[in-house]
C-alpha cells in the first residue's frame, strides 16, 4: 500500500493470509485491517499498522497460543508465506484527486505569474491547501482570487495528462527548473517526477490520470489567506 508522506495520506484495505479462491476467505484466514502505511526512508522499510483478526479455531495456529488470550504474534504472517493485499480504491482515489488539484493549484498560481515559492502542500481531505512564501497586497486579492479560480478551472477543462517518470537527479533538477548549481553531479539518486497540468514538481504521491478527472467532485480554489509573510491557497471538492 501507498505509505503516508509527501503531504498526503496513506492508503488505507486489508492484508489477507491464508486460503483465498475467487474472494472468498477460508476458515484459516487472517485478515489485518490497514489503518495506516509509513515508509522509513533510510531503510525503504514500509510499515503497515491496524487491527488483526484472528480465528481461534485456525488449524494451523493451534500451536502458537500460549494461553487462552494469548497468541504469538509473529505465526501470523511467517516470512515467505503468501498473502493478498486490497487496496480501499474509494480512498485511493480521493487522495489521489486531492494531491492532483493541489499541483494543479501550483500550476495556476504559475499562469497568474505569480512570483512566489511553493513551501508547503497538505493535501488531506480535510482541508487541503497549498502555502507559499511571499505577499499579495490585500488590494489585490480579491481581484487576484478570480483571476485563480478561473486558471485553475482552465486545467481542469483542458483535461491535461499526468506523466510519471524516474529520472537521475541531474535530469530531475533541470526538469524541475531547480538552480544548476544543484544539477552538476550524477550522484546516482534517482528522482520521482510527476507532471501535472504541464508543470514537473518531484513527487512521491499518487495522482489520477488527467486534470479532467477532478471534475466529477467539482475540485476548485476556495480561497486564500495571507498572514505572516505567507499565503495559503485553500482548495477542495465542492460544497454541498
Amino acid at each position: 500500500m501507498h505509505p503516508r508522506g509527501g503531504g498526503q495520506p496513506s492508503d488505507v484495505g486489508t492484508i489477507t493470509s491464508g486460503e483465498v479462491v475467487a474472494g472468498n476467505v477460508g476458515p484459516d484466514a487472517i485478515v489485518a485491517t490497514i489503518r495506516d502505511v509509513t515508509i522509513d526512508r533510510s531503510t525503504g522499510v514500509v510499515v503497515h499498522a491496524g487491527v488483526v483478526v484472528v480465528p481461534r479455531d485456525a488449524s494451523f495456529l493451534a500451536d502458537a497460543y500460549s494461553s487462552p488470550d494469548e497468541v504469538t504474534l509473529p505465526w501470523l504472517f511467517p516470512p515467505g508465506s503468501n498473502v493478498v493485499v486490497r487496496v480501499d480504491p474509494d480512498r485511493r482515489l480521493l487522495n489521489s484527486e486531492c494531491h492532483t488539484a493541489g499541483h494543479v493549484v501550483d500550476a495556476a498560481m504559475a499562469r497568474c505569474d505569480a512570483s512566489l515559492s511553493p513551501v508547503k502542500g497538505y493535501h488531506f481531505a480535510d482541508g487541503p491547501y497549498v502555502e507559499y512564501d511571499g505577499k499579495i497586497d490585500a488590494r489585490e486579492r480579491d481581484a487576484f482570487l478570480v483571476v485563480l479560480r478561473a486558471a485553475f478551472q482552465e486545467l481542469i477543462d483542458d483535461d491535461m495528462p499526468t506523466e510519471i517518470r524516474s529520472l537521475p537527479s541531474y535530469e530531475a533538477g533541470a526538469l524541475c527548473d531547480r538552480p544548476a548549481s544543484d544539477n552538476d553531479d550524477d550522484d546516482g539518486t534517482i528522482v520521482r517526477v510527476v507532471k501535472v497540468a504541464g508543470r514537473h514538481t518531484p513527487c512521491g504521491g499518487t495522482h489520477v490520470r488527467s486534470t479532467g478527472e477532478l471534475r466529477g467532485r467539482g475540485w476548485c480554489v476556495r480561497g486564500l489567506k495571507c498572514k505572516g509573510g505567507r499565503v495559503r491557497v485553500r482548495y477542495g471538492p465542492a460544497e454541498g
